[in-house]
């Protein structure tokens, strides 16, 4: 079966476009408007884009390695079976990966690199007005986390890290409406003041705290019937 006929997402900009195509795709697969076992042709979902054939390859390789989608004997990619298990199991590994590296980073990063982050979220508090204000907590989320892996000094940590941070970067977008960012921005500031204290098992709670938010809000989202409460 092809892709479906309904829409799943707008033409989608020209930079970034594995990425791009990355997260367009994994709205559709949690969303559903990519049904579980649906084949994705790269030819259409190109044509959809407004893209080659490339970035599509790319993402689908990429969503294929995240274990979101398979091949077939006949070598077709489809949609594997996700649902709201996958998501806790995906939050599941990134707060093993992110508790795991907090506690390693906690007392060594840089009191400069803190105080900036920790400016920085102060000053998006200040600013809910602005027109770019979403972006700017999108921004600010993606450099937190960037900073305490690579801070843990465990560089195949880090690396996993990074590999789980791009399939969750649309989990972010997708729930990144304004309520869910200032949440997430509060839990950001507890996990600096941790830091900033040098108290590792706070800032571990801190953290645990903040993932296990954050993957309600995607399930709340998705999974309403099954969300964590």
């Amino acid at each position: 079966m092809g892709i479906t006929t309904e829409k799943i997402t707008a033409r989608i900009p020209r930079q970034s476009l594995r990425d791009s195509v990355h997260q367009r795709i994994l709205e559709g697969i949690l969303s559903g408007r990519l049904a579980n076992g649906q084949e994705l042709r790269e030819v259409s979902l190109a044509k959809e884009f407004g893209v080659s054939r490339t970035p599509v390859h790319e993402a689908i390789r990429q969503l294929t390695l995240e274990g979101l989608i398979e091949q077939t004997a006949t070598n077709k990619s489809r949609v594997v079976a996700f649902d709201s298990n996958c998501v806790q199991e995906i939050y599941e590994m990134r707060k093993i990966l992110e508790v795991a590296a907090i506690k390693r980073a906690s007392g060594k990063m840089n009191h400069k690199q803190l105080e900036k982050l920790a400016e920085s979220a102060e000053l998006l508090k200040c600013a809910l007005e602005d027109q770019d204000w979403a972006n700017r907590a999108l921004d600010l989320d993606i450099k937190f986390h960037e900073l305490i892996a690579e801070a843990s000094g465990n560089e195949r940590l880090n690396t996993e890290i990074k590999r789980y941070r791009l399939l969750l970067r649309a989990f972010c977008q997708i729930t990144g409406n304004r309520l869910n960012l200032m949440d997430a921005l509060e839990e950001h500031l507890m996990i600096l003041n941790a830091l900033r204290s040098g108290n590792k098992i706070a800032a571990a709670n801190a953290m645990a705290t903040h993932i296990d938010a954050r993957r309600d809000a995607v399930l709340s989202e998705f999974y309403s019937e099954t969300a964590t409460t």
